[in-house]
């Protein structure tokens, strides 16, 4: 059991992305040669026992492992965690045949507002 996490092209719209050993976010978790990237935690690693470059198995599709995950900027802190996290492109969970009616999904937005700016402007802008 994992806990998955897909994100755009924007990500992370704040903060930083850090990968562990220097490896850049930018990119990562594209396709390439036919396999989508993902980053995970080290707990995944050890309980699958697989190295970063190994492909694992998520829905229909195979994910290559490239990178570890170091720090996540909107990680939330002290809330319940259903197992490592892995986090792939939102292109890629799309091919993975898990969204479905009855899947367990939740969708957050983060939105980048002036302090003193109404929502006419942040619509404008």
């Amino acid at each position: 059991l994992v806990e998955l996490k897909a994100v755009d092209d924007a990500y992370p719209l704040f903060g930083e992305m850090e990968l562990a050993d220097g490896v850049p976010f930018e990119g990562i978790l594209e396709q390439k040669d036919g396999v989508w990237g993902a980053v995970t935690e080290a707990g995944l690693l050890e309980r699958l026992r697989i190295d970063v470059g190994d492909t694992v198995a998520l829905g229909d599709i195979d994910v290559q492992i490239r990178g570890v995950i170091k720090t996540e900027p909107d990680k939330a802190v002290g809330f319940f965690n259903f197992g490592p996290r892995l986090m792939v492109s939102m292109d890629g969970l799309m091919e993975t045949g898990l969204v479905q009616p009855g899947s367990l999904i939740r969708y957050y937005y983060a939105l980048d507002i002036n302090d003193n700016e109404t929502p006419t402007a942040f619509r404008e802008r």
